[in-house]
């Protein structure tokens, strides 16, 4: 029955755009994946730092994640966005994310304001 639902929201043509051009689909997300190793390697910098300075680590978890092409299809879809891979860049601010847990509300601002200072 949920097949039925993803028919009924993306067509063929989407699918097409996709497979047609894999290789820049590839490397788009590449480029998403750097980005999030990136910005988790400054957060566990930060947990590190805060151990060896404080004998304690604010950040509890870090999980990452990057939207799968289907998801990526159905949001540009849902709002009316052309299936293009600069309409994906352009419109979706949620292709990649980083969730950071911290024990205590004081930490995650803590963590958010040492984060910002960082080049």
């Amino acid at each position: 029955m949920e097949d039925n639902n993803i028919n009924n929201i993306l067509n063929e043509d989407s699918f097409t755009v996709i497979e047609e051009n894999a290789s820049e689909y590839l490397k788009l997300m590449y480029y998403y994946k750097c980005a999030i190793m990136e910005v988790e390697t400054k957060f566990k910098v930060l947990n590190e730092g805060y151990f060896f300075l404080k004998d304690r680590n604010p950040i509890t978890s870090i999980k990452s994640r990057i939207k799968s092409p289907k998801s990526i299809m159905e949001k540009l879809k849902k709002n009316n966005f052309p299936f293009t891979f600069s309409s994906i860049e352009k419109n979706l601010n949620d292709v990649a994310g980083i969730r950071i847990i911290c024990s205590f509300l004081s930490d995650v601002y803590t963590v958010a304001d040492s984060l910002l200072r960082q080049d």
